[in-house]
């Protein structure tokens, strides 16, 4: 199976939207952030750039084709929703003492030698990879188990 048509559906893009509507993580007063997630700034140029990939393959992504150059505004927040996602997952784990990057490259290497995933630059490779289903039920896995008073 595809890691590219595992992570890439429309449901999960569309889902994305309503994170990043909760997620009060959007900066106002730095150009070069795209948003902050728990004190973590996202890049512009990163998120440009991660966007620009996804804009040039509507083919394998399912993204609408741009019109008068301009692409779509829906995509791109919902583009900006997986990352916050992947930055917040991300944080969280590493704030346990765990890392996904070992779990990010296994997934990638399991993937088919003619997928697409493998032509993707490694800032995207990472996305997709963080936002695989499996991946997060490992990821979870690897943070603490809250005691009863963290509960309360």
């Amino acid at each position: 199976m595809s890691v590219t048509r595992l992570n890439i559906s429309r449901g999960a893009i569309v889902a994305s939207a309503a994170v990043l509507a909760l997620s009060g993580c959007a900066s106002f007063t730095n150009d070069n952030t795209a948003a902050t997630v728990d004190g973590v700034d996202i890049d512009a140029g990163e998120f440009e750039t991660i966007a620009a990939e996804l804009f040039s393959q509507p083919e394998v992504f399912g993204t609408p084709e741009s019109e008068n150059g301009r692409n779509s505004a829906l995509a791109a927040r919902n583009l900006l929703g997986l990352l916050i996602q992947d930055t917040a997952l991300t944080n969280l784990v590493d704030r346990s003492g765990g890392s996904t990057d070992e779990l990010r490259a296994a997934l990638i290497a399991s993937a088919p030698p003619d997928d697409p995933v493998h032509t993707f630059s490694p800032e995207f490779q990472h996305l997709l990879a963080g936002i695989n289903a499996e991946l997060l039920g490992q990821a979870y896995g690897l943070l603490p188990v809250p005691g009863t008073d963290e509960l309360r």
